[in-house]
């Protein structure tokens, strides 16, 4: 057993030519296999991984728990776990890194806001208050792209708006004129009839015309340019679209600044969750649910609507 775990230390800590990912799942089933401890070998085990996994990333901060991935993914872990130790390594060792892919997962999610906290920090430590970087830009970028889809859709409604009231006016006034055209037209008619001479076109029946083709002409254009606005309201991107994407960025930088801001008291956390595993078998010690009082939620969820960019 000592010459084993010799060679595990010894690879472990060396260079090696297995991808980073590779190596942290073949790291997690080799400790796991030697079984070195009498108690706590799986916790140490999931530990290293976790401990691969982030020097795989380049970054302390864990977004991701090889715990909570196995805890998901249970059965599957363990079968795939119990044909690994037959067996010889391979095939078995390959679907091992499935499951340790799938968590991996995760911080692929978040990959580019932590990628960007880690250039700004590393690079740019008198900015280091500033906005997130990746993230921050991909977030600000939403709000901004919703934003600006509202504002254009406000924009266009009340032009909208503002060119219906117009046509309903012209409306009205064309049905005046044609109505004050006729009655002309009818007294006109009626003056021809008891003319002996020759008939003369009453000026008002003639400025009346004119009005009305000035009227209807100008009908005709604020139609046209009705039309021209609905078709642009029509074009605009989906706005659903805009507004979950605008969510989804805010939730994965909500998350990231929750995991920094929780890392000074992680450790009390995970004393706590240790604790609870020693007393309930079924607790998952990668998770503790705190209860968080009511109006902190009604503050956070006012916030979040305050943040919503609106009409």
């Amino acid at each position: 057993m000592g010459s084993e775990t010799d060679r595990f230390l010894a690879w472990a800590n060396g260079a090696s030519s297995e991808p980073p990912l590779i190596k942290a799942g073949l790291a997690h089933l080799w400790l796991i296999t030697l079984h070195p401890f009498d108690d706590g070998n799986s916790r140490i085990a999931r530990a290293v991984g976790d401990l691969f996994l982030a020097r795989a990333d380049g970054s302390p901060q864990r977004v991701y728990s090889l715990s909570a991935q196995i805890q998901r993914e249970r059965k599957a872990y363990y079968d795939i776990l119990d044909r690994t130790q037959k067996q010889p390594f391979g095939p078995h060792a390959r679907a091992a890194g499935r499951l340790l892919h799938a968590g991996h997962r995760r911080r692929l999610c978040l990959a580019p806001a932590l990628h960007q906290r880690r250039r700004a920090r590393d690079g740019n430590q008198a900015a280091g208050g500033a906005q997130r970087h990746c993230g921050g830009e991909r977030f600000a970028q939403a709000r901004k792209t919703l934003g600006d889809l509202i504002a254009q859709h406000k924009a266009l409604t009340a032009e909208a708006q503002t060119l219906d009231g117009q046509l309903t006016k012209i409306e009205k006034r064309v049905a005046d004129l044609e109505a004050r055209i006729a009655a002309e037209t009818k007294s006109a008619s009626q003056t021809l009839l008891d003319t002996e001479g020759d008939f003369v076109v009453p000026e008002t029946l003639t400025k009346l015309e004119v009005e009305l083709r000035i009227t209807r002409a100008s009908l005709a254009d604020l139609q046209s340019q009705r039309d021209a606005v609905h078709a642009q309201l029509d074009q605009l991107p989906n706005g659903r679209e805009a507004r979950d994407n605008f969510i989804r960025c805010r939730a994965a930088m909500a998350e990231v600044e929750l995991y920094e801001q929780l890392m000074p008291v992680m450790n009390a956390v995970a004393r706590a969750s240790a604790v609870r595993r020693q007393i309930s078998y079924h607790h998952d010690e990668s998770h503790f649910v705190i209860e968080i009082p009511r109006a902190l939620m009604e503050a956070a969820g006012a916030d979040l609507t305050a943040e919503m960019p609106t009409a």
